[in-house]
């Protein structure tokens, strides 16, 4: 399983990430957010940390495409995990330089999981409805995986803690490509807690 660890604001988070296993670093484009990148790391800062092992996912709500592809050049991101509705042009359009993954928020009230009218992505993202858009740092009903209703890998997110890493291996759903963690990892919005995060990485890839 690989762990994506969302909400990076600092340069020195993203080398640590690199050195410690993490697959994915993720950067919040989303201004209203308390974890935004846009003013806290350079382009530049971004494409040259890391090492080359980290694969940097840009996060996104409704953007428009010259916005989305600009930052994707400027950030040289490998992915963006985009929240809204898309014709499937424009997924195809970004795709010509990115992987995308749809971002699905799960209510308290759902039943299933809405899958319907995913399939241009490369991958899914579930995280748990709120407010704003994900960042509620709780967990939806994981049982609503039985008779997951679709092919897709997707990323799980939602409140993971540090002592989740347990549940996640023993749960053995074959779709979950990966664990996506942010506030339960940090001490202030946007500040990792490194020993958290290469603990539950170590737990995860033992």
């Amino acid at each position: 399983m690989k762990v994506k660890v969302c909400g990076i604001t600092r340069a020195e988070d993203i080398a640590a990430l690199a050195e410690i296993g993490a697959d994915y670093a993720g950067f919040i484009f989303y201004p209203k957010s308390p974890r935004f990148a846009g003013d806290k790391l350079s382009g530049r800062t971004v494409r040259e940390t890391g090492n080359g092992k980290l694969e940097k996912v840009g996060v996104f709500v409704q953007p428009d495409l010259p916005t989305l592809q600009r930052t994707i050049a400027d950030y040289g991101l490998d992915m963006v995990q985009l929240y809204g509705d898309f014709p499937g042009e424009f997924i195809l359009e970004v795709k010509k330089s990115v992987k995308v993954m749809k971002a699905v928020s799960i209510p308290e009230s759902a039943t299933e999981l809405p899958v319907a009218g995913t399939e241009a992505f490369d991958f899914l993202l579930f995280d748990t409805a709120g407010k704003g858009h994900g960042g509620t740092g709780k967990q939806f009903d994981w049982n609503l995986f039985e008779g997951y209703a679709s092919e897709q890998p997707y990323f799980l997110a939602g409140g993971i803690g540090p002592g989740d890493a347990d549940a996640l291996l023993r749960w053995r759903e074959p779709h979950l490509f990966a664990a996506d963690v942010n506030s339960k990892f940090e001490s202030a919005p946007g500040i990792k807690d490194m020993r958290l995060v290469e603990a539950f990485i170590k737990q995860i890839k033992k």
